[in-house]
């Protein structure tokens, strides 16, 4: 608050945990909105992710986006022996596995990474891909999730997310899968807009689906802003800042709930052990 009406950075050093862990104490940084999140991150119960991804053959739709990707990051770690990464995005896609590979290599894993450029509206290719690569845990995360965007776009968005999550839903069910996973949102409560709207008929189809005789378990879960995800408003806020202000909020009165990237993930594989 001092140092507001002055025209300099304000930036931050490495804690004294990171300085006895070998970080240099030169290492100034910009200011990270981890840094003032207000509270340590969640740590994940191991034995839960594993249930979930150790020695299984694991497919996420959406893989390329932030938290489909987070998921396959945490399934490599996991132990996972096969990543089926489904996305309609050929770059995305493209950088994802990229990484993977990488991260792959650097921790000596046997995992078998393969990417599928696909559409979830299209059940043949989504019922091929599962059997083929006989998963046993699927993530559906691929969604149309820009309140904005699904506003000007509502047939697209409905269809993306309603019918798609039909239709993959159904495909688990044929192909046997041992659990699937709908990645939600909070905005599915009470909703206010067509895509809070569209995903809480997304559960609704899940929610049919689980009723139903099947092999499969459905899950799915509800989250609300991520830190960094393409879907969160945080960016925004940044954007704003960085031009000066104002910093635009819906309503003053509003809590916003924050989680990062990892406990997302960690979160949805959790609850799909649970």
């Amino acid at each position: 608050r001092l140092l507001r009406d002055i025209d300099v950075s304000v930036m931050t050093v490495p804690s004294m945990n990171e300085i006895l862990h070998g970080k240099s104490v030169n290492a100034v940084r910009d200011i990270s909105i981890l840094d003032i999140m207000g509270r340590e991150p969640v740590v994940p119960i191991q034995s839960l992710l594993d249930a979930s991804l150790h020695n299984r053959a694991v497919a996420i739709t959406g893989g390329a986006g932030s938290i489909g990707s987070e998921l396959a990051r945490q399934a490599l770690a996991s132990g996972a022996n096969k990543i089926v990464l489904f996305d309609i995005s050929e770059f995305g896609l493209f950088q994802v596995t990229q990484e993977l590979t990488a991260l792959k290599g650097q921790a000596g894993s046997q995992c078998e990474i393969v990417s599928v450029l696909g559409n979830v509206l299209n059940s043949q290719q989504v019922i091929t891909c599962l059997k083929a690569h006989g998963i046993d845990t699927l993530y559906h995360t691929a969604a149309y999730k820009h309140v904005p965007l699904v506003e000007q776009n509502v047939c697209v968005g409905v269809y993306n997310n309603v019918i798609g999550t039909l239709e993959v839903a159904r495909a688990a069910k044929l192909a046997e899968v041992k659990r699937f996973v709908l990645i939600s949102t909070d905005k599915a409560v009470r909703p206010t807009n067509h895509m809070g709207a569209s995903k809480r008929a997304a559960e609704l189809v899940v929610q049919h689906c689980a009723s139903e005789e099947s092999k499969t378990i459905f899950t799915m879960v509800r989250f609300g802003n991520v830190l960094g995800s393409s879907g969160s408003v945080v960016p925004l806020f940044e954007a704003q800042l960085k031009r000066g202000g104002p910093l635009l909020v819906t309503h003053p009165d509003i809590t916003r709930y924050f989680m990062t990237i990892p406990e997302a993930a960690q979160l949805v594989i959790q609850a799909g052990a649970m």
